[in-house]
């Protein structure tokens, strides 16, 4: 159990703002982020969480299946709906109202007074994300902001605001090399390869904003010729599928971008669709022939109540 903790410390220990990112729904995200908070809930950092969504509530709202709830410890701060105060058991603290809109009213920045319960929802706009993400950089004594990101919005793990990426994976129903395929694309695009400002490579064409397989199939009949380049602003991003980058690779092609949030840890949960547990050895396995960040189990990184 120690393990776990000790490795989620280490690999964020330089990140300034973290994205939890899934390869679906309920794969764990936000059991992740209580993991986190129990391993920084005594180092002298200011953990600021938010969510891009909703998080922290008993249920969730359209499948009523039992969610984790988000624990706060005296000190950690939280991104939130005004709204949601009321409902929260830590004694908050308003530290800053901003004038930006959350799903559920407007965020306000809180410190917890005391250990408790707090409902999350963060930031609509990416635009808005990164203000507040400012906002607790300059204000806030060596800050790790988190976001507990959606469902589809890779744009949450856009370098803008975010330098670091975890990234959940759950079992479903998937054998180990399915579960590998399914998870192919989001490996592809968060480890593009980066180029420097000043290393620029020759012929390149450089895109602003997501590309998609249509985009660079306009591309293809018209502008891109062999041993170019195409540079992305961002790893976050990219759009395109693995017919496109096959295309791209026979054409020598290289597909390159100038910023993107890294990768460091991945996270499996072995519950399955049907809360069956899957053996976890032939899926770490499949993983780590995939990849080399670290890889956590989830059942063995303690939930927020198992570690109280």
């Amino acid at each position: 159990m120690r393990s776990n903790l000790d490795t989620l410390l280490q690999v964020t220990a330089d990140a300034k703002s973290l994205a939890l990112i899934g390869s679906g729904k309920n794969a764990g995200k936000t059991s992740v982020l209580n993991a986190l908070i129990y391993a920084y809930r005594d180092v002298d950092r200011s953990l600021v969480l938010t969510s891009a969504g909703f998080d922290g509530e008993d249920k969730d709202r359209l499948s009523g299946k039992v969610k984790p709830r988000v624990y706060l410890f005296p000190g950690m701060y939280a991104v939130t709906s005004q709204a949601f105060l009321r409902r929260a058991t830590v004694d908050p603290e308003v530290i800053e109202c901003f004038s930006h809109d959350t799903l559920f009213g407007p965020p306000v920045l809180i410190r917890a007074k005391h250990a408790g319960f707090i409902e999350l929802s963060g930031p609509v706009s990416l635009a808005d994300l990164i203000d507040i993400n400012a906002y607790i950089r300059h204000e806030l004594a060596k800050p790790l902001f988190i976001v507990d990101g959606a469902l589809g919005r890779k744009g949450n793990a856009a370098f803008s605001y975010a330098d670091s990426v975890i990234l959940s994976v759950s079992a479903e129903n998937d054998h180990p090399s399915q579960l590998v395929r399914r998870i192919e694309r989001q490996f592809a695009w968060l480890s593009i390869p980066l180029v420097s400002g000043e290393d620029d490579p020759a012929d390149t064409i450089l895109l602003d904003g997501a590309v998609t397989d249509g985009d660079v199939a306009t591309l293809l009949s018209s502008h891109l010729k062999k041993d170019m380049t195409l540079l992305l602003s961002d790893r976050a991003n990219c759009f395109i599928g693995e017919t496109m980058r096959r295309e791209l690779a026979k054409r020598r092609i290289a597909l390159r971008a100038k910023r993107g949030a890294t990768l460091v840890a991945l996270v499996f949960n072995p519950k399955r669709e049907d809360n069956a547990i899957a053996s976890s050895t032939p899926y770490m396995q499949a993983l780590s022939q995939f990849t080399d960040v670290p890889i956590l189990k989830l059942d063995v990184t303690p939930s927020i109540g198992r570690a109280l």
